[in-house]
């Protein structure tokens, strides 16, 4: 107490009480976290104040207190508790949970997980969701608040409503310090603890560097979580309100690209296929010096390719072109050759994207660059590859724990959801520095009609539609080079892995990457917006690149193949321990549960007992496949628990879903059975009577989608053989 000074008052008495109290209040805090939170009592145990502080209090005896030299009141108000009570009730009374949930979705390729997702959602639209104030429910699964203040507004909040979750973040390391003083933690600490509800504090931390401790929350208690939304800002100043928005802004995104079940085990069938036919796979180490300085052009096929299409083939021969997805066709249709074809697909139907082009020769020396997860029928196309390892899905995290000779892999980051997030990825990945985004628009100016270049004969000529979800532009957003731009979901999760995957490299280039987004597209996060018009004195003075040079360094210092056989492989999977996990999670799902804090806190079990097994050699791979599909149902039964004001109706509703959940469990193992031999489109063998697996007690199988065609139109190609053009 000595580095806080008391503001003397006209009654002794008053600051006789109030100096005793704040000191006997942090003692007992200090005390309760010790026992709770041993790092935060440690930081606090002697913390000295970075700013003036003066505790006071009226004749009611409510500390409050000012701060900095300016003397600024914490709370602008006679009564600090009634201030809150005030905040916390107007909050509820005005506000309603804002849920997420999956929609009943066509599933062109025979998936598990949509048969039981689609089922799912076919509950949800036979009920009409009632509208409910936050004051009216009795708990929620989650709540956010950023600035702790003096704490009052907590007993307040928790009063009113059962918060089975709460994360709590305070930049200023000053003002929880005061509340150690002044609020009740003790009681609440041990409140949270006797229910075994959660809580997550974050201290110190400002608007640029809170994200990461605040997702691995969800991460370690489940992502569905992230699916209910409840953010208050108790104190409204600049960071807050900064971290807030940053909140509001990305909270979508912790529950974005999950996975599901079928996904992870083509995911793992493909890479198995890879690695036994000796498929080159890219090694950690340093990309040599002289390779580095190469400036690397990241070609997408969005419709603002087309202007820079002169720039493009002119200085071809200088820089390392990276086509990305239908890029590719646009590039050999106007005689431009690129040394990559990045890939961030599983699915088989990139082998018609690909057969499209007349020219086989073409492929010869282009390198294919993808994730392990990539489709047989794709990396049979190339005569070289670069494959990295995703640690996002569960294959390469488990075969590391058995097979040492693996761990030279290099593991790649931000690949997803778009083929431009795999270039840039996997260019950053690869050691290069100096990059060059072109038609990576990820959306569309507003004015321009279609999504891809004109030049993408599979869209314009060949039938395939841009009507796919992939594409949807409903939002808009600031453009690359000023005006505005029409985006969308996936668009946008690209935007911000592109921006994140620029600044989150440090492992691999220790000296920063350089990354000039040339799209008359989505303005990107930690890009330098050019022209390419600009860029033309700097081309014209650089040297060509020996691509032949380049291309034999690659295959032979950069990438591998590896000695690994199917028997090897086969005898990792243990199908008695997925049978085993998804009993058990069965068992929980089937608990007689009498509240909604009973049904979330059963899924936090569930979420937490996957997550505790990804530490376990034996039990990682298969938590993680299942991990995605368990999130993703969960996301919408919590949507399902909160649908109805009378709370009886919703655990029966609940009920319902968690029967078709444990259907699912029952029948996963049969397709896990087949590991690893799950290989995505050659897996319907396994269904020979038409059907996607069985009928189940409360979800009938469907039957198999017809083969999906990229290809609906003919067209007689006038590019029978690949030409470089300069002009």
């Amino acid at each position: 107490m000595d580095n806080i000074k008391r503001q003397n008052t006209t009654s002794q008495e008053l600051e006789k009480f109030l100096s005793d109290f704040l000191y006997s209040r942090f003692k007992t805090n200090l005390d309760t976290f010790q026992n709770y939170f041993p790092d935060i009592a440690s930081l606090f145990k002697n913390y000295q104040i970075k700013k003036p502080i003066e505790f006071f209090s009226t004749e009611n005896g409510i500390p409050n207190a000012k701060i900095g030299p300016n003397k600024t009141l914490v709370y602008q108000a006679e009564d600090p508790i009634d201030y809150c009570r005030k905040q916390i009730t107007e909050y509820l009374s005005t506000n309603v949970l804002k849920q997420s949930y999956y929609k009943d979705v066509f599933d062109p390729f025979g998936q598990i997980h949509y048969k039981y997702n689609n089922k799912i959602a076919q509950i949800m639209s036979h009920e009409q969701r009632e509208i409910i104030k936050l004051k009216d429910l009795s708990s929620i699964p989650i709540c956010v608040m950023v600035g702790v203040g003096l704490g009052y507004q907590l007993s307040e909040l928790y009063e009113r409503i059962n918060v089975l979750n709460l994360i709590l973040v305070e930049p200023d390391l000053d003002l929880f310090y005061l509340s150690l003083h002044t609020f009740d933690w003790t009681n609440l600490l041990n409140f949270i603890v006797e229910n075994n509800y959660g809580l997550n504090i974050i201290l110190g931390k400002d608007s640029k560097n809170f994200e990461l401790d605040f997702k691995r929350y969800f991460v370690g208690h489940g992502k569905f979580l992230s699916g209910t939304e409840m953010t208050i800002v108790h104190i409204k100043n600049q960071e807050n309100l900064e971290i807030a928005k940053k909140i509001r802004d990305n909270y979508k995104f912790i529950h974005s690209c999950l996975g599901f079940f079928d996904d992870h085990l083509f995911a793992t069938s493909h890479t198995i296929y890879s690695l036994c036919n000796r498929k080159k796979f890219v090694k950690k180490g340093i990309l040599e010096n002289k390779y580095k300085e190469y400036p690397v052009f990241i070609i997408g096929s969005g419709p603002s390719l087309d202007n820079d299409i002169p720039f493009l083939k002119k200085y071809q021969d200088k820089a390392i072109i990276i086509a990305c997805g239908t890029a590719i066709d646009v590039l050999y249709h106007v005689g431009i050759k690129p040394d990559f074809y990045a890939n961030t697909e599983r699915i088989p139907q990139i082998e018609q994207a690909l057969g499209i082009i007349r020219d086989k020769s073409f492929f010869n020396d282009i390198i294919l660059l993808c994730g392990d997860v990539c489709h047989p029928y794709t990396t049979d196309y190339f005569k070289h590859t670069a494959i990295f390892a995703k640690p996002d899905e569960p294959t390469f995290p488990y075969l590391f724990d058995y097979f040492d000779e693996l761990r030279c892999i290099q593991e790649i980051q931000f690949t997803n959801p778009l083929v431009g997030n795999m270039g840039v990825s996997g260019a950053i990945h690869l050691g290069f520095k100096n990059l060059y985004l072109f038609g990576i628009d990820n959306g569309k100016k507003i004015g321009t009609e279609s999504i891809h270049s004109q030049y993408t004969t599979l869209y314009k000529n060949r039938g395939k539609s841009e009507d796919d979800p992939a594409y949807h532009t409903d939002k808009i957003i600031d453009g690359n080079f000023g005006g505005k731009c029409l985006t969308g979901y996936y668009f946008e999760v690209s935007n911000k892995y592109i921006g994140e995957a620029l600044v989150n490299n440090q492992i691999i280039n220790t000296d920063g990457v350089t990354c000039y987004n040339c799209s008359d597209g989505a303005k990107i996060d930690n890009t330098i917006p050019i022209h390419s018009d600009n860029l033309v004195n700097i081309f014209e003075k650089k040297p060509n690149i020996d691509k032949t040079d380049f291309l034999n360094y690659v295959d032979n210092v950069r990438t591998s193949s590896f000695n690994i056989n199917k028997t090897q492989i086969e005898k990792i999977f243990n199908k008695n321990k997925f049978i085993c996990l998804c009993e058990e999670i069965k068992s929980i799902l089937h608990k007689t549960h009498s509240s909604r804090i009973d049904c979330i806190l059963s899924m936090q079990d569930i979420s937490e007992r996957i997550f505790n097994a990804t530490f376990n050699k034996q039990e990682r791979y298969i938590s993680q496949c299942l991990e995605g599909s368990i999130q993703s149902f969960f996301i919408t039964i919590c949507r399902v628990l909160y649908a109805f004001s009378d709370e009886n109706k919703c655990i029966e509703e609940y009920n319902k879903v968690a029967d078709i959940i444990c259907d699912f469990l029952t029948e996963a193992p049969t397709l896990f059975a087949h590991m690893p031999d799950y290989i995505m489109g050659e897996h319907k063998k396994y269904y020979p009577d038409g059907k996607l697996g069985k009928d189940m007690p409360h979800c009938e199988a469907p039957d198999l989608p017809c083969e999906l065609n990229f290809i609906t139109k003919a067209y007689d190609d006038p590019v029978k053989s690949f030409k470089k053009q300069y002009s």
